[in-house]
């Protein structure tokens, strides 16, 4: 059986890497430093198509990993 130290550091491992394409985004936000609406625009499209999408694949991988740990 597992320890709940193990099963909570396994819980916010998931929870990090689950947030990382958020992270990425905001560093390519920081970098990029758009100016105008059409970048604006063109940021955000990127970002919810690409980012955005591997966001929800990392959180369903998440979620399964998690209820693995936890064995519920």
């Amino acid at each position: 059986m597992a320890t709940t130290f193990f099963r909570i550091l396994h819980t916010a491992f998931a929870l990090l890497v689950c947030a990382w394409p958020v992270w990425m985004y905001l560093g390519v936000r920081h970098l990029a430093a758009p100016e105008g609406f059409w970048q604006e625009m063109f940021l955000a499209g990127i970002g919810i198509w690409a980012l955005g999408s591997l966001q929800v694949l990392f959180l369903a991988i998440a979620i399964v990993w998690v209820l693995f740990v936890w064995d519920l």
